[in-house]
């Protein structure tokens, strides 16, 4: 990375997750000059974004950005319906194919591709914008500035972007999800996701590697953080082995957890929110 003192870009981008990595490597690659903040390098643990249907694999390939040895290719997904008939598949059309990944191995490969882009600089700082383009931030102890034509906010749910730009609404929580990783499971159809319907929630099973499993439960919210843990066995809902990956999860590792929420379009003004790797949250742009 180049001196960034008192630099100014076309875009400054906050946040380098899956949106704001890719956000800077098309913005470069269309000849603009990229300023890509990230004040927590190792925060993409937990409850992730995995599943990418097949336009997002295409945005990858047209990047250049592979995953080829640490990620699945998918079909679509099959459904198990609660009454026991037989499932469905929902298999993706014209022979596309989507993509499982690591939440971890998919940030840090799109890290990794925007840090050697030549048009772009990667700054390990919190970022604090403000209406008039600017951008503050520490590096070594010292303050420093640049300015942008745009920018960008792609920090995650909590964004300090939004915040500090008087753009946040109060969410409204629509479910919980709970998610754990499994060992020496198979499923029916390997190279689809799994949805099996039926009370209290949803569950959504999909090969992750070769021989680890993601499964995620949807929980209505009425069920408090209290009494998630009564909720009724899922196992009947489940084929059989399936139900035995119960007790294969990675030993020691408690489950992640995540909320599904809706929020209250932002002003129109100078800014567009969208949709982040997870569907949740938003991100912001100033123009």
């Amino acid at each position: 990375m180049n001196s960034t003192a008192s630099r100014h870009y076309d875009v400054a981008i906050i946040g380098t997750g899956p949106v704001g990595s890719l956000c800077a490597l098309t913005y470069a690659r269309r000849g603009a000059r990229v300023a890509l903040f990230e004040a927590n390098p190792n925060d993409h643990s937990g409850l992730k974004g995995e599943w990418l249907h097949p336009p997002a694999s295409q945005m990858l390939q047209q990047v250049g950005v592979r995953f080829d040895t640490q990620a699945q290719a998918t079909n679509g997904f099959v459904v198990f319906p609660e009454d026991g008939s037989e499932p469905i598949a929902l298999t993706y059309p014209d022979g596309s194919h989507g993509l499982v990944c690591p939440h971890e191995t998919l940030v840090s490969g799109l890290r990794e591709a925007a840090e050697n882009e030549p048009d772009v600089d990667l700054i390990w700082s919190g970022a604090r914008p403000t209406h008039d383009g600017s951008i503050t931030y520490t590096q070594n102890g010292a303050e420093r500035s640049v300015t942008a034509d745009r920018i960008v906010g792609a920090d995650g749910r909590g964004s300090l972007v939004l915040r500090l730009l008087g753009l946040t609404a109060k969410p409204t929580v629509c479910s919980r999800m709970i998610g754990i990783r499994v060992n020496g499971v198979s499923l029916p159809m390997e190279d689809y996701g799994h949805i099996f319907c039926g009370g209290p929630g949803p569950i959504f099973m999909y090969r992750l590697g070769k021989d680890s499993v993601s499964a995620i439960m949807d929980i209505p919210r009425e069920y408090s953080d209290r009494n998630a843990a009564d909720l009724p066995s899922p196992s009947g809902r489940l084929p059989t082995a399936a139900r035995r990956s119960r007790r294969a999860a990675h030993p020691g590792a408690p489950p992640a957890a995540a909320y599904r929420r809706s929020r209250r379009k932002p002003p129109v003004q100078p800014a567009a929110a969208i949709p982040g790797a997870a569907g949740q949250g938003s991100r912001v742009v100033l123009s």
